[in-house]
């Protein structure tokens, strides 16, 4: 059993027990993996609970290595990207928090 069909389980049991319809995920990049954007649609459609994923960056040692050189207005508008452009990593998800 797949990391993601086993997330599809665990929130339906979260769901059949009244733990509610949406849960927020904050991962943000940098500690994001290749298909996670993909993989919490599948999680979401498949658990019947609405995933609200997180915009921004963690901690430096998962910054991406360019970003030591933006501004802080280039990093604002990677997030502002996330949440009102093209979505996380250019996917058309956008970021609710």
């Amino acid at each position: 059993m797949s990391s993601t069909d086993i997330a599809i389980s665990e929130l339906r049991l979260y769901r059949d027990l009244g733990g509610g319809k949406t849960i927020v995920d904050c991962t943000t990049s940098g500690i994001r993996p290749i298909n996670f954007i993909q993989d919490l649609h599948r999680i979401s459609i498949e658990s019947s609970i609405q995933i609200i994923v997180g915009a921004g960056f963690y901690v430096g040692q998962v910054h991406p290595k360019e970003m030591s050189e933006w501004t802080v207005e280039q990093v604002r508008d990677q997030i502002v990207n996330e949440i009102i452009g093209s979505g996380i990593s250019g996917s058309g998800y956008r970021a609710g928090v």
